[in-house]
């Protein structure tokens, strides 16, 4: 058995906090576990600043900052929006 048939990865829902028009899938598949603070870039092209992961009953929810064109951009974003900017 290959590692990636023993280790599928991890899905998670999507919560879009500040884009929610977006019409971008609601679910993410990462190999890694993903933490809050990370940035990841998802299949919309664009890139989301993880401000929580929550356990849920069935389920792992991301929840997103608003999206940028970039890494930097995102966590810029997520920066100015959680100082009240």
């Amino acid at each position: 058995m290959k590692e990636s048939e023993a280790n599928p990865g991890h899905t998670y829902k999507l919560n879009f906090e500040f884009d929610k028009d977006q019409g971008s899938s609601t679910t993410y598949r990462s190999a890694n576990p993903v933490s809050a603070g990370e940035v990841f870039e998802h299949d919309d092209g664009l890139w989301y600043y993880v401000t929580e992961v929550r356990q849920m009953k069935n389920y792992v929810r991301l929840s997103l900052s608003k999206s940028g064109q970039s890494p930097q951009e995102a966590r810029l974003l997520a920066d100015q929006l959680s100082s009240g900017k």
